[in-house]
């Protein structure tokens, strides 16, 4: 005849050893939902029951848990790339990248099309700002690049915009994105706009469109 052991689990849950395992239990999800660590690249934004209440540096930090206080974590040192007209496909030693010809395509001041491509560079400054004032972020950042450019471009010849203009449309980019976006209270620097390949579309140069 075989002897049944009963399980260890049942032994240990015993009158005296059950408010030992809850509370160790209680205590794990405590410390999991008050204690968490921001790193170095990052400030987190805290909130009560849906309101801001402070934003922490970088370290161990602490808030009242169980979803009472909530953390939103914002890189603000890392410096983010946006692509226009086109898309970074791999990186490395050998890069390949596809095409974006409807977003690349415009049309100049003196009514001839034109591809360009080009780049921003932006960093959050405000992290409250940037979790809070604006929902579609990054919409919202290629949005108001491609008004930016398309208007620059559209007030230049295609010659200048291909030669002497170049830098001043990069400058004017930047400039006029920063407004824009302190005025949405988008908690972001715009640090470059670079423009970076400048032609005809593939049928040829010029490209005019007839009034």
């Amino acid at each position: 005849m075989e002897h049944f052991n009963p399980p260890k689990v049942g032994r240990l849950l015993t009158p005296k050893t059950l408010p030992l395992i809850i509370g160790g239990i209680f205590i794990v999800i405590l410390l999991a939902t008050s204690v968490f660590i921001v790193d170095q690249t990052e400030q987190a934004v805290i909130t009560r029951f849906g309101k801001y209440i402070a934003t922490r540096g970088p370290g161990l930090q602490f808030k009242l848990p169980f979803g009472i206080d909530r953390s939103y974590i914002v890189n603000v040192r890392t410096v983010q790339t946006q692509e226009f007209g086109f898309r970074t496909l791999r990186g490395g030693a050998t890069p390949t990248y596809a095409g974006q010809i409807a977003e690349a395509t415009m049309l100049t001041g003196d009514l001839n099309i034109i591809e360009v491509e080009w780049i921003i560079q932006y960093r959050v400054v405000d992290a409250r700002a940037w979790v809070f004032n604006v929902n579609e972020r990054i919409p919202t950042i290629r949005d108001v690049s491609r008004s930016a450019i398309n208007m620059l471009v559209g007030d230049r010849a295609i010659m200048d915009i291909m030669g002497p203009e170049r830098s001043a449309i990069e400058a004017a980019g930047a400039a006029f994105m920063n407004e824009t976006f302190r005025g949405y209270g988008l908690g972001i620097d715009v640090i470059t706009v670079r423009l970076q390949n400048i032609g005809p579309p593939p049928g040829g140069f010029p490209a005019r469109v007839c009034g």
